[in-house]
């Protein structure tokens, strides 16, 4: 349900960005700050899918564009994708069109549907009710999600979509840095239990290390998530980076580290894509 940017838009997205900016990696333009004689820019990847390496990686090494990807450990180690993918492909691909009662709590009773008259109306309660379980109690999300996989039991989720650690490791030969998404994907504020949000970031870096050799500068909030507390336990896990979504351009002089944004990019049109790029979509939204 999540439409992938086409590869020969985000081949004709870079070139535009070879002649209007100054690649740099994430971790210079946030800690080095370095002068540059174009705009600097910075190319981030969540989540860790294979089709990076098959289809963005060669684009970008045909620039010499440096990138960033954010990997959630789990997606890693079980070479599976995150939760969010997860409900898609379920609610896409199943032939039921019911499922068995669940107490989806106060915060979610609005959604507490278990059957669909067809597929166009269970599809669109999922694109909905997606967005809304990621404010949800992360203790009762995993719930949900969970009844939505048992219910579901007539699909099998795909389980060679992500990279491995040695797919990772062959990146640190390119111009790619790997940075955290926690270890499961979690939406970071939706998190109450201390402990728990202290081992979805601070275990992701130390598996990071482990399997790279060091701990990452960087850590992205799933989904965007994140709170005044998120960023604290993050620098404390040992970050310097927090990386938010929040749709505008980055200004060291007004933003935080721990809350840098950045603007995401769909299979839009290539103009809409240029505008957003330029900042001008979050100018506008801002006015």
């Amino acid at each position: 349900l999540w439409d992938p940017m086409a590869p020969e838009l985000f081949e004709k997205i870079m070139k535009f960005v070879s002649k209007k900016y100054e690649v740099l990696s994430l971790n210079d333009i946030c800690l080095q700050k370095p002068e540059s004689k174009k705009p600097a820019l910075a190319i981030t990847f969540d989540d860790g899918f294979r089709d990076y390496i098959d289809y963005a990686l060669p684009v970008l090494k045909k620039y010499n564009f440096h990138s960033s990807m954010f990997v959630v450990t789990d997606c890693v180690d079980q070479n599976m994708p995150t939760w969010t993918y997860v409900m898609d492909y379920l609610f896409y691909h199943t032939q039921k069109l019911a499922l068995p009662e669940f107490d989806y709590g106060d915060e979610c009773n609005s959604y507490a549907v278990y059957t669909w008259p067809g597929k166009i109306e269970q599809i669109a309660y999922c694109r909905k009710f997606k967005q809304a379980l990621k404010k949800v109690n992360n203790a009762k999300r995993n719930a949900i999600m969970q009844s939505f996989i048992k219910g579901f039991d007539d699909v099998r989720i795909p389980a060679d979509l992500m990279m491995t650690w040695d797919d990772l490791r062959s990146l640190q030969s390119e111009q790619v840095y790997i940075g955290s998404h926690s270890v499961s994907h979690p939406p970071l504020a939706t998190i109450d239990d201390d402990a728990e949000l202290e081992k979805e970031l601070k275990l992701s870096g130390d598996i990071i290390k482990q399997q790279l050799g060091y701990f990452p500068a960087g850590i992205s909030y799933p989904v965007g998530s994140y709170s005044k507390r998120v960023k604290s336990f993050s620098e404390k896990a040992g970050y310097k980076i927090g990386l938010a979504v929040d749709q505008k351009l980055y200004d060291s002089g007004k933003q935080d580290l721990f809350a840098v944004p950045r603007i995401e990019l769909y299979n839009d049109s290539f103009l809409r894509n240029k505008i957003k790029i330029y900042g001008i979509e979050a100018a506008i939204r801002s006015m």
